[in-house]
């Protein structure tokens, strides 16, 4: 199974945006869009709950982490696909350009096909995949150098931002 699936680490919410993946699967598989409903529950597992050590197994073998999150940067799974030597697919956003650089490879949101083109690009090209994973590894050591105190005050600062946007619900 080594490579013939993509991971997401991530619960059922819709701001994690599975359906984006699905949406992938459903062109490359040419099914149709959504998992049970839409026909392509073979080429999906939801495993549940997953130890520490098959996490690990998980993000080894994957072909890529893909996360078509809305939310972040200060997101964990890049960092850990970078750690264990897995290709990253990215929401292309500002936030998370700036939070993986060039380490990764970014998909639009409003494209399902860019996602497409980017499996396709980590399953026929092999140099392209170990030149991420290189770049994912001396990413990750460059944030790990960072000092805490500036990565606390940067996702502080990203949480405020945010959080200010969700202020003004209450009084509608």
């Amino acid at each position: 199974m080594d490579g013939e699936y993509i991971h997401y680490p991530a619960q059922f919410r819709p701001h994690k945006n599975h359906v984006y993946i699905l949406d992938a699967i459903k062109i490359i598989k040419y099914v149709t869009y959504c998992a049970v409903t839409l026909g392509i529950e073979k080429q999906v597992k939801y495993i549940g709950f997953v130890s520490d050590e098959d996490v690990k197994a998980l993000y080894k073998e994957a072909l890529a982490l893909v996360m078509p999150t809305y939310f972040g940067p200060t997101n964990l799974p890049p960092l850990e696909a970078f750690a264990l030597g897995t290709p990253v697919i990215y929401s292309d956003t500002p936030d998370f350009r700036a939070q993986i650089g060039d380490a990764g490879l970014f998909c639009d949101l409003y494209d399902v096909k860019s996602l497409v083109h980017h499996l396709k690009l980590l399953i026929y090209d092999k140099d392209l995949r170990k030149i991420l994973v290189e770049k994912g590894k001396l990413k990750l050591k460059e944030i790990l150098s960072n000092k805490i105190e500036d990565t606390l005050e940067s996702i502080f600062d990203l949480y405020s931002i945010k959080l200010s946007t969700w202020k003004n619900i209450t009084n509608l």
